[in-house]
């Protein structure tokens, strides 16, 4: 005879969400000094540091938030352009934005392309679905491959940083005179957050996510999509400041 079987939901036991290097200074800088040197520039590794405490992504975020629902208020309210958005310098401004946006996607896109072509392993290993995986999911552990490992974990770096950049984007809707819809609003505050985590703990996901975010954000034709606004935005600047 059969006995009957029980389905019991419990709570999940508080160590699954400790994560003892989380917070703090505690963590090491995961690629050498000497990356973060950018021709005559030296960016501290403190910096790294900063940006990848979770305390910071999430004070970000959640200020973020706030304001952006504060100025959406106002907006409904006003239901006009700011001032400084008929002016020949935010036309400009938006422009090199948009440009900006465009060439640093297609250098992540780019390197992050090259990093892992050149880790990629022959196919004659016997091991090679193995080493594939292992790069795709953990930037490179398998020996032979550490060397890459590092180069990934900053091109990813460097990719969340523009994150923190890329809230510009709201601004200039804003002072538009048009509001943030929600889903930008979540888009915008949750890639900061989750792009820590993924820098933090290096996975699978932030690789793919930055290997085609960054190639979307320069291919995809959308009214959003850096070049394309580009274009718009050099068409238009002249009617623009004739209105």
């Amino acid at each position: 005879m059969l006995k009957p079987r029980f389905l019991r939901l419990t709570r999940p036991p508080f160590t699954l969400f400790e994560y003892s290097d989380a917070f703090g200074s505690s963590h090491y800088l995961p690629f050498p000094e000497s990356a973060l040197r950018f021709g005559r520039y030296q960016l501290s590794p403190s910096l790294y540091t900063f940006s990848t405490d979770l305390r910071t992504s999430t004070t970000i975020s959640v200020l973020y938030i706030s304001v952006v629902i504060y100025c959406n208020k106002i907006n409904a309210r006003e239901r006009r352009p700011w001032a400084i958005s008929r002016t020949k310098v935010f036309s400009n401004l938006v422009i090199l934005h948009n440009l900006i946006l465009t060439a640093f996607s297609a250098w992540t896109f780019a390197a992050m392309l090259k990093t892992l072509s050149s880790a990629w392993p022959d196919k004659q290993d016997e091991l090679h679905m193995s080493r594939a995986a292992d790069i795709v999911c953990h930037g490179g552990q398998f020996p032979g491959h550490e060397s890459y490992a590092p180069r990934l974990k900053l091109i990813v770096w460097l990719f969340y940083l523009s994150k923190l950049y890329e809230p510009l984007d709201t601004v200039i809707i804003l002072a538009k005179g048009r509001q943030a819809s929600a889903l930008h609003i979540y888009h915008h505050a949750g890639v900061i957050f989750w792009g820590c985590m993924g820098v933090r703990f290096i996975n699978s996901a932030s690789i793919i996510a930055t290997l085609f975010n960054s190639v979307q954000h320069d291919c995809v034709a959308h009214p959003r999509s850096p070049l394309d606004q580009s274009f718009i935005d050099l068409a238009s600047n002249h009617a623009i400041l004739r209105r």
